[in-house]
Parts: structure tokens; sequence; C-alpha cells
């Protein structure tokens, strides 16, 4: 028949008993403290027979384990066993359980669920300390864990509102919390006093086998001597080698953490795809990229997130470059966010082999570069605009010089002629061209010099309104408005935005030549850092005119702002390219920007922003 096997840790008890016993001056010195602290904060709340009864019962158990421990500590191989010694030890845990678990019974309070909280509060800190002092005997500390920890949570649960409840909860699952915590920590504790067990019955076996070695080879010393020497060199150098390595592994490990940390913090899309361009990684920066979580990510294919158009010019690319095994280098692609927006993409990679030398894909980043491009083309635009604008000045300011030249020797002829007469009635048109042709001029040295605006605290909403009757009077067109009575005021030019407000209204009126409604809105807006790259952030006022006309084609819309552009038929009148270019001219010296979205058949919508004034200035325009 076979002997049950015995538990690890009964080859180790007389080391767990010492531990026990070390420990246990400090945890009845806790009790005596805590139960001491306990009665001081619940002093004039309870009856004091009854706290000083509960105080004078841990006390007198408290003594009791003293003595225990000081038997112990005397006489600690009799006159009991060390089991015995560790029952007494139990027992005693135990009643200590049952003492501190009546406390919450004798000193619950329905009013006070501040001192409700403080009995819990102690209660846990006492199961806290416990865990570790009793870790190793696990039965003890169930034991002292369930009468300490039970009392109260049933209490709580039974008796108490919800917070209770919750407490009451929270007492078992914190209870529950510590006995696992506490089998691990009994679990690795018993296997240290194994291990410095087997370690000194290793080093004491080695001691008697080097001694019965002594006396059996007397003659051999020498040798022994040196194949002793020898061992310890190669201890040594093994030991050495240990510590190379573990140190290697050191390093290692917190290289390994300092790549993934730059990988999960970069603000860059880091990725891994195989060698037919399928993701097999993707950072967590691609949900800020394109709004799809990393594990979305893997399995998809490169082109996956592109149009069509855009996917299969990428994909011919990429089949090319892992054809020869080139990297990719500075690849600027479209790519579509989830919520279907369009971000332009750069991208680098380069191939990755395995130690064979077979290639296995791709590895690089991806780096969202629409702002810089936009950024770009806003500047690319303003520098075309003022290249323009300064070729446009010269040629207004001297073509203004020629018109007043003719315009005087005009109006000197008509002097000598009747204006009723045949040569008086071309004169006059003659003049009224001329009138014409200036106000082209003042456009052209406008649109060049940006007008030099006169700054001064204005209100926007006023000068829509008026801008917006002038303009449409005696029109077709009926205006509809969408301006709150809040609308923020502007340091602005009013003279200029007037003259932005006149073109834009103008454009729409033309566009609808038998009649039709315009729609007029205006908002408070705050830009925030980075969202619109060609303002700076801070408050403005948007401005939108929307109209019903035949709109404008897509190829065209890029080229809308620039001068001498137009869709119209040119003319005296119409056509002159120059509106639109000059507003874009006044809103940017204004700190402001301008925008146009149109679609065939469907109208067109011109947007502008203006910066807006911190406050209520004290003399508003």
């Amino acid at each position: 028949m076979n002997r049950p096997r015995r538990k690890p840790e009964h080859h180790v008890l007389p080391e767990l008993t010492e531990y026990i016993f070390r420990q246990f001056p400090v945890a009845l010195y806790t009790s005596l403290v805590l139960s001491a602290l306990v009665v001081a904060a619940l002093w004039g709340l309870f009856p004091r027979a009854i706290l000083l009864s509960w105080l004078t019962a841990v006390y007198v158990l408290c003594m009791l384990r003293f003595l225990l421990y000081h038997w112990h500590r005397l006489v600690p191989e009799g006159p009991f066993t060390i089991r015995q010694w560790l029952r007494f030890y139990s027992l005693g845990a135990a009643l200590s359980g049952v003492v501190w678990g009546v406390m919450p019974l004798l000193f619950y309070s329905d009013d006070s669920p501040q001192t409700n909280l403080f009995i819990a509060f102690v209660i846990g800190g006492l199961v806290s300390g416990a865990s570790s002092s009793m870790a190793p005997l696990k039965k003890t500390l169930r034991a002292f864990t369930i009468l300490t920890c039970l009392p109260i949570a049933l209490l709580f649960i039974f008796r108490g509102d919800r917070l209770h409840l919750i407490m009451g909860t929270m007492m078992l699952i914190f209870g529950g919390a510590y006995l696992l915590i506490s089998v691990n920590t009994a679990r690795m504790m018993i296997e240290s006093f194994i291990l410095r067990k087997e370690n000194l019955h290793e080093i004491e076996e080695r001691r008697k086998a080097e001694a019965e070695l002594r006396m059996i080879q007397q003659g051999l010393e020498e040798t022994v001597t040196l194949r002793t020497m020898e061992l310890r060199t190669a201890n040594e150098e093994l030991s050495k080698e240990i510590d190379e390595r573990l140190q290697v592994e050191s390093k290692l490990r917190v290289s390994e953490e300092r790549y993934r940390s730059l990988v999960e913090s970069s603000s860059d899309w880091i990725w891994e795809m195989d060698r037919d361009g399928r993701y097999t990684y993707a950072s967590p920066s691609v949900f800020s990229m394109l709004g799809y979580t990393q594990h979305e990510v893997p399995g998809q294919m490169l082109y996956d997130f592109m149009p069509p158009e855009e996917a299969e010019r990428v994909k011919a690319i990429f089949s090319a470059n892992a054809a020869d095994r080139k990297a990719i280098e500075g690849l600027v692609t479209r790519c579509l966010h989830k919520n279907a927006t369009e971000h332009i993409i750069e991208t680098n990679g380069e191939p990755v082999f395995e130690i064979g030398g077979a290639f296995t894909g791709y590895r690089g980043i991806h780096r969202d570069i629409t702002h810089r491009v936009r950024h770009e083309e806003e500047q690319r635009k303003v520098e075309h605009l003022e290249s323009l604008g300064l070729l446009a000045g010269g040629i207004a300011h001297d073509f203004n010089n020629l018109l007043m030249a003719i315009l005087g020797n005009i109006e000197l002829s008509r002097i000598s002629i009747a204006a009723d007469s045949e040569a008086g009635r071309p004169l006059a048109d003659a003049i009224g061209a001329m009138s014409q042709a200036r106000k082209l001029t003042e456009q052209l040295l406008t649109f060049s010099r940006g007008g030099s605006p006169i700054l001064a605290a204005t209100s926007v909403r006023d000068l829509i309104l008026d801008s917006c009757r002038f303009a449409l009077s005696g029109t077709d067109v009926k205006c509809e408005y969408d301006i709150p009575d809040d609308l923020w005021m502007a340091n602005i030019d009013s003279g200029q935005i007037w003259q932005v407000l006149n073109n834009i209204l103008t454009n729409a009126r033309e566009a609808m030549p038998g009649g039709g409604t315009l729609w007029v809105r205006a908002e408070n807006v705050t830009v925030k850092e980075d969202s619109m790259p060609a303002l700076a952030p801070g408050r403005f006022v948007r401005v939108s005119v929307r109209d019903q006309g035949s709109g404008i084609s897509r190829e065209n819309i890029p080229r809308v702002f620039d001068p001498y552009f137009s869709t119209k038929v040119r003319g005296s009148t119409k056509g002159t390219g120059i509106g639109l270019a000059v507003c874009y001219s006044i809103i940017e010296k204004h700190g402001g920007q301008i925008l146009l979205a149109s679609e065939p058949g469907c109208g067109t919508t011109v947007t502008f922003l203006l910066k807006a004034i911190d406050g209520e200035p004290e003399n508003a325009v």
C-alpha cells in the first residue's frame, strides 16, 4: 500500500514556524494600537461599557498570545511539537478574528455611514496586514479572514442602503482577493524555504563528502587542491558568463521596451506587410490617422484604404518595387478615412529578408501629410496671386494713367461740342466706358496691394444685412438670412468687406438670371490648433452665401480665385475674372480664409472667415 504523499511544506515546518513567530510581535503590537485607536475614534458614539469591554477582550487575547510567543522563544523544542505550536498560534488567530469580527456587530450605526466606513477601513487594513504575516498558514489565514470580513460584509449587505450594499460586496471581493494573493505568497515562501533547506542539505553533504575524501585520499591532496582550484576557476568563469548573459538579456528587454514604447507613442503609422502587400502589423496611431483600430488593419491589403483609381496606381508601383526588392521611398498616396474623408499619406518602407536571404515583405511608416500638402498648396496659391498681383498692379497703374489722359482729352472735346449733337453722344458713351475701365483698374489695384485695410471694430451682422439689401435691390432674387443676434464683432475694413460681399452677391445674382433664392448664413466658430492650417487658432465669424445657380464644374473649382479666370461670358460688365481674386486678396490680408464649394446643377456656396475680436469694444462700428 502506498503511503500518502506529504505536502512540500511538511519538509520546512521548522522554518515556517520560525517565520510565523518572528512576525508575531508586530501583529500583536499592531492589534493593540489599532484597537486603542478604534475605541478613541468611537468614544462618545457608543456606550463606554461596550467599548471598554471589547477593548479589554482584545488586550486580554493579545496578552495570552504574547505569553505564547515568549514561551515559544524560551523553549522552542518543548514541551510541544511544532504542529502543536502552530495549532496554538492558529487558535489565537481564530479568536482574534472572532473578536475583530464582532466589532462591526457592536458598533454598526444606521445613522452614521462615516462610522461604518471607518470600521470597514480598519477591518480591511487588518486583513491586509494578516495576509502577509499568516500567508504560510493558509487555513489559519482563511479562518481569520472569514471570521473578520464575513460579519461586516453580511451586515452591510442585509442592513444597509445601496452604499452599504456596495461596501459589503467590496469587502467580500477584497477578502477573496487577499486570500488568492496569500496563496501565491505562501507558495513562494514555501518554495524559498525548501530551496534554502535543499541548498543547506547539499552544502552539508558536500562537506561530508570532502571530509571523507580527505581521509581516504591523503596522498592525493595536491591533486584535489589542483582540481578544486580548477573547479573554482570554472565556477567563476561560469558565474561571469551567467552575469554577462543576464546583463545582455536585461539590455535586450530594455531595448525591446524602448522600441515598443517608441512604436506605440509615435504619431506616424508604423506597419509591417507581407510580400503581397497585406498588413501583418499596424501601430495604434492608425486610429488617429484613418479611424481604424490596430486590430482591424492586419489582413487588409495596402490598397484597401484607397479610392479605386488610386489603388490601381499604387498597386502597380508596389508590385514593381516588390519584384525588384526595392525600398519604397516618398510614395505619396490618397487614403480614405473610416468617415470617408480623404487624407494624403507619405509612405516609406524597407524590404525585409529572412536569415537565409528570402524576401518576406516590407516594414516602414505611413505619415499623414494632409495638413502640410494643403498648407503648401495654399502657400503656392498665395505666392502665385502675389506675383500676379504685382504684374496686375503695374499694368493697372500705367493703364490708369493712360485712361486719365484719354478721359481728359475727351472732356476737353465735350466742352466745345453740344451734348445733344451727333458727335456728343459717342463722346458721352466713351466717358461711360472710361468709368467702367477705371473701376476695373481700381479692382486690379485692390487685388495687387490688398487695399491696405483700415481696421476698426465692426458689426458683421449689420454689414451683411446692408450689403445684401444694396446688392439685391431691384432684382428678382430673394434672400433668406440665418444670422444670430449675438454674432461676434470683427476688426475689419468695412469698405473692403463690403466689396467682398458685393462681389460674391453679384456673382450669385448673375448665376440666377431668372431669379431665385439666396441663403446667407453667419455663425460664431472657434478654430482649434491644426484644425485649419491656413488659420491661426482663435475666434472667427464664418459667413456663407449659397445660390441656386447652375454651379461650377469640378475641374474649374481650383481656378476660381485665379485672376482673369471666369466661367461667365466676357464683356464690359461681366466675366472680367477679377471679382473673386479681389475677394481672396482682401480676406487674406484680413488674416481670414475664403473657400468655394460647388456641384454642377446644385448651385455654389462661397464661405469666408473673419477674425473676431475678444470681448465687446467700447466704441463699436
